[in-house]
């Protein structure tokens, strides 16, 4: 039935058609979503990371034309809590869109310049407008965002390519660390650290059951964003499932950015015992850091006690 694009700051995937039904997942602006069936003004949605729901149609946007331009555009990845595309490139203009974090955008072009003119850093810089960066909404209009809030956006936002490239067989032994390194080069390490630093941006974020935001997040829901923004999908549910690249390992070989797997929950793992995780436990309430170790602030025996398995793209 075709595609769309999330038009919402947060487009809620329920698990029926109805807006009381229960939060499966949330798609985020700008992410675009294949249509798989319709009921009463709602439309049953998969994402590229293969999760299903159903999404009220005014939250959608279906134009064609729209949505060929957006899967052209040059686009960003919002990486601040939450951010304000203004009218013009001051604080005074207002507010077109406001979206959350791992929300998409894209950079507008300038009518006034050829595709043969090469910018000066001046010029660039000057497109900032002071810290601003001109954007384009999937909609088509355009508005100022602060260039702190974006960095460019990953395929993995918008589309898993990484299946794609196994398949390919480019190379004997491909694999994730082969693939970070020709996509967006960048090392295992680097993408360690990246993703660890990506879910510690969540803290104190309240716990959301099928939330994936930084108004509010569930366990799996964090994990899996922190690993789509800087360039891998996962699984988004709290256990390994084939066809993605997460593979078991004992806890003891598990480095800092591989995951803990308990019953119906999910960590990342920070290294030396500690871990983030998104908990609805009384006294937590969301984003917050745990430990394995008896004697420092966070410990979660019960969690320890629980421990299915590590899990690794590496």
């Amino acid at each position: 039935m075709g595609y769309a694009l999330i038009n919402q700051g947060i487009g809620s995937l329920r698990k029926e058609p109805d807006s009381e039904s229960a939060l499966e997942d949330e798609a985020l602006y700008g992410m675009k979503v294949m249509i798989t069936g319709q009921k009463d003004g709602w439309y049953k949605v998969m994402t590229h990371y293969r999760y299903t729901g159903y999404v009220d149609g005014k939250e959608l946007l279906f134009n064609e034309d729209k949505i060929k331009a957006w899967d052209q555009a040059k686009k960003q990845v919002v990486i601040k809590s939450y951010a304000d595309i203004l009218s013009i490139p001051k604080f005074q203009g207002y507010i077109l869109k406001s979206v959350p974090r791992g929300s998409i955008v894209a950079l507008a072009e300038d009518e006034n310049k050829t595709e043969e003119k090469e910018e000066t850093e001046a010029e660039k810089k000057a497109d900032d407008g002071d810290g601003f960066t001109k954007v384009m909404l999937c909609d088509g209009r355009t508005g100022y965002i602060r260039s702190s809030l974006i960095k460019p956006c990953p395929q993995s936002m918008y589309e898993d390519i990484y299946p794609y490239y196994r398949a390919a067989g480019v190379e004997e032994g491909d694999n994730v660390r082969n693939f970070l390194r020709k996509q967006y080069g960048i090392s295992e390490a680097m993408f360690r650290d990246q993703v660890v630093k990506t879910a510690l941006s969540y803290l104190g974020t309240q716990y959301r059951w099928g939330g994936k935001s930084s108004l509010g997040i569930d366990c799996s829901g964090l994990c899996s964003m922190a690993y789509m923004i800087d360039g891998l999908v996962i699984y988004r549910d709290a256990k390994i499932m084939e066809g993605f690249p997460v593979r078991p390992i004992p806890y003891e070989e598990a480095k800092k950015g591989d995951l803990l797997y308990f019953p119906g929950h999910i960590a990342m793992y920070m290294g030396n015992g500690k871990f983030v995780h998104s908990t609805g436990r009384a006294g937590d309430d969301g984003v917050v850091i745990g430990t394995f170790k008896e004697e420092e602030e966070g410990y979660r025996g019960d969690l320890w006690k629980m421990l299915i398995t590590a899990g690794t793209v590496f």
